[in-house]
């Protein structure tokens, strides 16, 4: 409800009560923002009508394997910004490069040339963090290329050796898995002395293959205190959902800390959470706001 000072003619101001106007969610948001919070959602629709059907607002949607892993898919994929239920940004790419829908096409579902939006699906479940997915769009052509080619107008497929509109978000999501550490995370497990369990705050930076975290709030740990290093290693060029890979954990005792280090492997869970093996230690994500 919104309170709205109203002049009465007699001199006397009131406040009225208005119910506030919310806009509700357009289709293409039904299909796509179906979560809470702020997250990023990569989704597929038919460059050709027939390549799969409209479906339910559940997600599902039938899926080639093998057209998948090598993006020959007669399909589309766009990178959408979701803010609690609405759709704040997007990207995709085609011929001519970047390209978004404007939010006029996100609200009536229809392109100003008359092709369909609220057709999306999205590809995965996952909740990609757009603050990482943001570091790896301003990579330049390093990471990812300028534009891509169809054989035919409407094939969706790529000819030589550039990449088509799929191949460009899949290298999007590739590289999101090796920078997605970086950020602020809660570390849930973390002992000193061995027996008790400390939750703390630790903030990862990623330059180039190096990752570094530090704690930021040792929750009382004083094997490692706040301001230390607590983990660095490599990160592999092929990580992903699933993946794991060795760092070192640096380690210490109350009254000679952060003195010594030990190896450990870490596995990404999701993206937005990891663990360590060793040390049995969970990391999720502090999701900005």
């Amino acid at each position: 409800m919104k309170n709205l000072p109203v002049f009465l003619g007699i001199g006397i101001l009131v406040q009225v009560c208005f119910p506030a106007v919310i806009q509700a969610q357009s289709l293409t948001e039904q299909r796509i923002c179906s979560q809470g919070g702020r997250y990023v959602v990569f989704a597929q629709h038919p460059l050709s009508q027939g390549a799969w059907g409209r479906g339910g607002l559940d997600g599902n949607r039938p899926n080639s394997p093998v057209g998948d892993r090598l993006n020959v898919e007669i399909a589309h994929e766009q990178i959408f910004f979701c803010n609690n239920g609405r759709v704040v940004d997007n990207i995709g790419f085609g011929p001519t490069g970047r390209f978004k829908y404007p939010q006029e096409a996100i609200r009536t579902g229809r392109e100003a040339s008359g092709g369909r939006v609220d057709n999306f699906v999205p590809i995965d479940s996952e909740r990609y963090d757009p603050d990482v997915v943001k570091i790896v769009l301003a990579g330049g052509t390093a990471v990812l290329p300028n534009r891509c080619e169809f054989r035919t107008p409407n094939d969706g497929i790529y000819g030589g050796v550039v990449n088509n509109c799929q191949g460009w978000t899949s290298r999007v999501r590739e590289e999101y898995w090796r920078k997605m550490f970086i950020g602020t995370w809660i570390a849930k497990g973390y002992q000193c002395p061995r027996g008790t369990n400390h939750t703390e705050q630790i903030n990862i930076t990623v330059n180039g293959n190096s990752l570094v975290a530090t704690k930021i709030n040792s929750g009382g740990d004083r094997c490692v205190p706040s301001g230390s290093r607590t983990f660095f290693g490599s990160i592999p060029s092929n990580v992903s959902k699933g993946s794991s890979f060795s760092v070192t954990f640096v380690a210490g005792y109350p009254n000679n800390p952060a003195s010594s280090t030990t190896p450990d492997r870490l596995t990404i869970i999701d993206a937005n959470t990891f663990s360590s093996s060793g040390e049995g230690i969970t990391f999720r994500r502090v999701e900005s706001r």
